[in-house]
């Protein structure tokens, strides 16, 4: 069962994602999960990718939480 997060959020992560710019990408997931505790799976998962300069997955995964909203 995927948490969803606010198309704000996403909208926000994806620009970030699509610039490359990694440090305030991880900022605004720990923004996200200090607002959305319920998402820390989901979050991890999208810090995984951003650690390891994955960012085409990274923007591929926010893609489909968006297609689920």
């Amino acid at each position: 069962n995927m948490i969803v997060l606010p198309e704000k959020q996403t909208a926000e992560l994806r620009k970030l994602g699509e610039i490359g710019h990694i440090r305030a990408i991880q900022a605004k997931l720990q923004d996200i999960e200090q607002r959305h505790p319920e998402a820390e799976g989901l979050l991890r998962v999208l810090k995984e990718h951003v650690e390891a300069f994955e960012l085409e997955q990274f923007l591929a995964l926010l893609e489909e939480i968006d297609a689920i909203t």
